[in-house]
């Protein structure tokens, strides 16, 4: 009678595995940490008001990083296979595709929590919280900066470079507390919400960095810079025509607002020919994934590729 062994991991593997993995841990407890440090200084600094003006912004800001959740988890075993397999170049255009669309869903939940955060308060929490719009200005601007620059982290985890990513977490967490001390006293939850941007926004462009010096892998492209800046004259007209009404609009502006950049977006992106042939792969993949027939999507985005 023969008895099956059980497969036991080898130190070496063992060490592999840890080496990996710990930076990961180490940057959950890091961001963790840091999503507190704004309450406890501004707590410490100041009063428990301001403290409830600032976490009445945080929470929405919170949105804009879900546009990155959903493409991570197919994102990351394709970008395993292709490191494993050294095919860069798919890598590049793989996240270059990606990051547009993260960049093009999100960016009309940025217009409106940037352009009108009053707006965006009164209409959801009531009129005695307009008083956190700047905080919520500044800190959509911080954490788009995770949109912008797409999946980058996850592209480095998919290269085994999560040591990085440990020491970027602790950089952007050693800024925050920085910038929080000198700048909350003389600014109030203003100077923590640039704390906090400036912090997110180092950890981007430090990853960034990395993921371009190490593989030359980077989102901007023309046909990913072109419809942003197209579209901006746009939405300047927007905002001068509708910022003297929108604080007192009803929940319906919100919706309204989105699918009017998003629209605005979207048609920039056609007349300006914006489109990639990764593009209608991305199409098809999702086709694929869910069912869902495109085929006549496909066809009209074909004739502006």
């Amino acid at each position: 009678m023969s008895l099956r062994r059980k497969a036991v991991p080898t130190r070496p593997v063992m060490k592999d595995l840890l080496l990996f993995s710990l930076p990961l841990l180490a940057v959950i407890l890091l961001q963790s940490i840091a999503t507190w440090t704004d309450t406890l200084m501004i707590g410490g600094f100041m009063t428990p008001q301001n403290v409830g003006l600032y976490n009445v912004a945080v929470p929405l800001t919170h949105l804009l990083p879900v546009f990155l959740g959903a493409p991570a988890f197919l994102y990351l075993p394709l970008m395993s296979q292709l490191y494993a397999r050294g095919q860069n170049e798919e890598i590049r255009r793989a996240y270059t595709v990606v990051t547009k669309w993260i960049f093009a869903t999100s960016l009309p939940v940025l217009l409106v929590f940037a352009l009108f955060p009053e707006a965006t308060l009164n209409i959801v929490f009531g009129s005695h919280y307009v008083a956190a719009a700047p905080a919520l200005r500044i800190l959509s601007l911080g954490f788009f900066t995770h949109n912008l620059l797409g999946l980058n982290g996850v592209t480095l985890v998919a290269a085994g470079e999560t040591r990085f990513l440990g020491w970027s977490a602790l950089a952007a967490l050693i800024l925050n507390i920085v910038l929080n001390v000198v700048l909350i006293p003389p600014l109030g939850i203003k100077g923590a919400a640039i704390a906090t941007a400036s912090s997110l926004a180092l950890r981007n462009v430090l990853i960034s960095v990395k993921l371009y010096s190490s593989m030359r892998v980077h989102p901007f492209t023309r046909n990913y810079l072109k419809p942003a800046i197209a579209s901006a004259a746009v939405v300047a007209v927007i905002y001068v025509l509708a910022r003297d009404w929108a604080t007192g609009a009803q929940l319906w502006l919100l919706p309204l607002l989105f699918l009017l950049f998003l629209s605005v977006y979207g048609l920039t992106v056609l007349l300006t020919r914006s489109f990639d042939r990764e593009d209608l792969m991305m199409l098809l993949a999702i086709e694929q994934k869910t069912g869902v027939n495109l085929t006549k999507v496909k066809r009209v985005l074909s004739r502006f590729v």
